[in-house]
């Protein structure tokens, strides 16, 4: 797989099987797929995922050498790649996924202060000076979530 614009050169691909059932998810520095789930049909897996926001379909055709045909069909990601496990991909000195999260906030947060509000409302900035030399966690979460609207109490 080429390199993505966020440095991106694997994907991790989990699969679980049951049968001839099968689920799974793509796991990418922008987020995930959301969970697959398909059959084994003619030879191959054929995998989906229906959200109004990302649909996905996912047909994976096992190769002679142990490797994963996948091809990705979907609105945010399409194309074909080839799947190795973990432990081939190491010794073969391929790239490996990104480690997600440490990687990506490391590259970003030095660089651009973020405003967000304090324990007690203030706003505050990971580059104000009481927090040089600590770590500091910021959860951020997407505009697409819906946590916040399935956590509110009425009145």
């Amino acid at each position: 797989m080429k390199s993505t614009k966020k440095d991106e050169k694997a994907w991790n691909l989990i699969l679980r099987q049951n049968g001839a059932e099968i689920s799974g998810a793509i796991l990418r520095i922008d987020g995930d797929t959301g969970t697959l789930t398909g059959r084994y049909q003619d030879g191959k897996f054929v995998l989906s995922h229906f959200s109004g926001a990302r649909a996905a379909l996912l047909v994976i055709t096992p190769q002679g050498d142990g490797t994963l045909s996948v091809e990705q069909i979907g609105e945010r990601h399409s194309g074909a790649v080839t799947a190795v496990r973990l432990e081939d991909a190491r010794a073969k000195g391929l790239p490996l996924p990104t480690d997600q999260p440490s990687t990506q906030a490391s590259k970003m947060l030095p660089a651009v202060p973020l405003p967000f509000p304090d324990l007690t409302g203030n706003i505050v900035s990971n580059t104000d000076a009481r927090f040089q030399g600590k770590v500091v966690l910021i959860n951020i979460t997407g505009s697409w979530s819906e946590l916040p609207r399935r956590s509110a109490v009425p009145g």
